[in-house]
């Protein structure tokens, strides 16, 4: 799901024909992760550190965003879609800061990360920027977030995989959802409705299967059913009724 999805499918088309599954799912898979917005912010206070007496090293701004505006509207727009990705990035960005805490020990170590400047971060694009970019020799954000998005590798997948799309998601622009597989093993399931990772269909959806989750499991127990193992075990098991008869 999300992120995880992105990653699951980038994995997925990277080994092709050595891919070790037998076939996956993906619910709201970013694709390109320089469209989401959850990822690709501008940065409003990358100019506070310049003095700092925090450190003396010398920082770069990381690039705004050359994505073009899309035109959408309601519930997909672009203006609830920076809404939303404003919530999730802050949240996430939260969380990692907390991580870095918890590691910084270990993390101070490198001498191309600087831990007062990474912690000052206020959303996901400052936080890779500042963190991700120079741990692993990227040469900026954009660099980043191109190497790490799933939608290059779709067209190298060789084994079942189901992308699941809304397209009125509010963190994933509906211009980068495909509307044809990009391989003849990629299959796609396109609502209108359902959000990010949404798809709820019962009062209380924390307590029961989203329709998503039902439509991913359905896939999979068919790839299951498919496996030639299972199929051994199956004409073993109607070889045995028959000889009984």
């Amino acid at each position: 799901m999300s992120l995880g999805a992105s990653i699951l499918s980038k994995y997925i088309g990277e080994e092709g024909d050595l891919c070790p599954l037998d076939g996956a799912v993906t619910l709201s898979n970013p694709l390109n992760l320089l469209s989401s917005k959850m990822l690709h912010q501008t940065t409003s206070n990358e100019t506070r550190h310049t003095n700092s007496s925090s450190s003396s090293t010398n920082h770069q701004v990381p690039p705004k965003s050359t994505t073009p505006p899309t035109a959408e509207v309601g519930w997909g727009s672009q203006m609830f879609r920076q809404i939303i990705g404003n919530v999730y990035s802050r949240f996430f960005t939260k969380q990692l800061k907390n991580s870095i805490i918890r590691h910084e020990d270990q993390l101070s170590k490198n001498p191309d990360i600087d831990i007062p400047y990474l912690l000052d971060s206020t959303n996901l694009r400052e936080f890779d920027g500042r963190g991700t970019v120079p741990m692993w020799g990227y040469k900026d954000v954009d660099d980043y977030l191109h190497d790490g998005s799933s939608i290059h590798h779709l067209p190298s997948v060789t084994i079942p995989l189901l992308l699941i799309h809304a397209m009125n998601d509010p963190v994933i622009s509906r211009n980068v959802i495909p509307l044809q597989s990009p391989s003849p093993s990629v299959a796609l399931l396109i609502t209108e409705d359902g959000g990010h990772v949404g798809w709820c269909d019962a009062w209380f959806p924390f307590f029961s299967l989203t329709w998503g989750e039902k439509a991913a499991i359905s896939f999979l127990e068919a790839i299951a059913h498919l496996h030639p193992h299972n199929q051994k075990k199956e004409n073993d098991q109607e070889q045995k009724v028959r000889s009984k008869l």
